[in-house]
């Protein structure tokens, strides 16, 4: 069985002598189940997708009050907040539409900045289509300077109230 949605290739001409042979499935029997209410779950937070500018945070943030950290470069940037899954599933800091990677959000910025992220394949999943990725962590091995264009080994916490000033300048 194979399922092709529409429009991906050109119908080929019966000529070539190859003919497929389509079954039609008959629909399912109504489900016994009944949808009560349905509850549209508002957004915690803006939609990242959008951003041009994303600075991101993992677990190199010590405390949730050094969020701020992120939040003044996002700002000077222009840009956006996000995080990875551990930040917004598991510490609760962040909501959950701002966690970028496999089980999170696909993002496509101009520029993305990671703070204190390693780098694992499910959160670089999310960012693999940015222009430019910038990556900022204090350990050189981290896998995240595999995929950074621009890579800055240092702790965060004096790295990027320096850049903000820099920046500022600007």
């Amino acid at each position: 069985m194979a399922t092709i949605p529409p429009r991906t290739f050109e119908p080929t001409a019966a000529e070539d002598g190859r003919n497929g042979h389509i079954r039609e499935l008959s629909a399912p029997p109504p489900s016994a189940v009944k949808v009560l209410e349905r509850k549209v779950k508002a957004r915690e937070a803006k939609n990242i997708n959008e951003a041009r500018v994303v600075v991101s945070v993992g677990r190199g943030i010590e405390k949730k009050e050094d969020l701020a950290i992120a939040r003044e470069l996002a700002d000077v940037l222009g840009g956006e907040i996000g995080c990875t899954r551990p930040i917004s599933e598991e510490m609760h800091w962040l909501p959950e539409e701002l966690c970028i990677g496999l089980s999170g959000v696909q993002i496509k910025p101009d520029l993305y900045v990671g703070l204190g992220i390693s780098g694992q394949i499910q959160h670089v999943t999310g960012i693999r289509n940015a222009r430019v990725i910038c990556a900022i962590n204090k350990d050189e091995n981290a896998p995240v300077f595999g995929v950074a264009d621009f890579g800055i080994v240092g702790d965060l916490y004096s790295v990027v109230p320096k850049l903000v000033q820099e920046l500022k300048k600007i």
